[in-house]
């Protein structure tokens, strides 16, 4: 049966680096008396970010679950193409090392192996998590989505907003506050109309529902 897949977005790093450490330990509900399955969680950085993550967060990256998944995460490829694919990767990692670059044709299959295996990688994972600059990406525009969550959305600009309200989801759920955080007008136009932001009129015009510890 089809996953139920969430995608989380929010404007920094930081925020989704403290999510990967809240999700990662989840399981699903029990089923038979069986522990539930790992909950798949994958974190689609950008590369100029990579090296900034935390390392407690790094196995989650799309790039490593999709060559190395963490324990209880379903492979992206079948077995001898996954082999394949990780001998590839040690050996491009290994040139790179030395100053060194792999020959032409094992680029090409290794490119596409790792291509295939990145697809599949977002398939199969229960929650996708990004900034909302990386919610542009051309396939998670491909994917439906059981509920797209937008955090600190109050600070998003127009542009961006506009991308993740483009994904294809049955619920788009916006969190913030624009009394404690003050939208970002990046716009010209918007700053010189003093057009509040996408977060705030949404909640001039549809309301809003205060979230409280319970």
């Amino acid at each position: 049966s089809p996953r139920t897949k969430i995608l989380m977005t929010s404007n920094g790093n930081k925020i989704v680096d403290d999510w990967v450490t809240a999700l990662a330990e989840l399981r699903h509900p029990a089923v038979g008396g069986k522990p539930g399955k790992q909950v798949q969680v994958v974190w689609g950085v950008s590369t100029q970010h990579e090296n900034k993550v935390a390392e407690g967060s790094r196995p989650y990256l799309l790039d490593n679950v999709a060559i190395s998944p963490p324990e209880g995460y379903e492979a992206a490829l079948r077995p001898h193409d996954m082999k394949k694919l990780q001998n590839f990767h040690m050996k491009k990692m290994d040139r790179e090392s030395r100053g060194l670059k792999m020959a032409a044709e094992e680029e090409r299959i290794y490119k596409d192996l790792l291509q295939k295996a990145r697809k599949n990688t977002i398939d199969k994972a229960d929650v996708v998590l990004l900034t909302t600059t990386q919610a542009g990406l051309k396939f998670l525009h491909k994917q439906k989505w059981e509920m797209v969550v937008v955090d600190e959305a109050a600070t998003i600009n127009e542009m961006d907003m506009s991308i993740v309200m483009d994904l294809d989801s049955n619920l788009t759920v916006c969190v913030g506050d624009h009394k404690q955080l003050p939208p970002r007008l990046d716009a010209t136009v918007a700053k010189q109309l003093q057009i509040p932001s996408t977060f705030e009129r949404l909640q001039r015009t549809m309301g809003c529902k205060m979230l409280k510890d319970v």
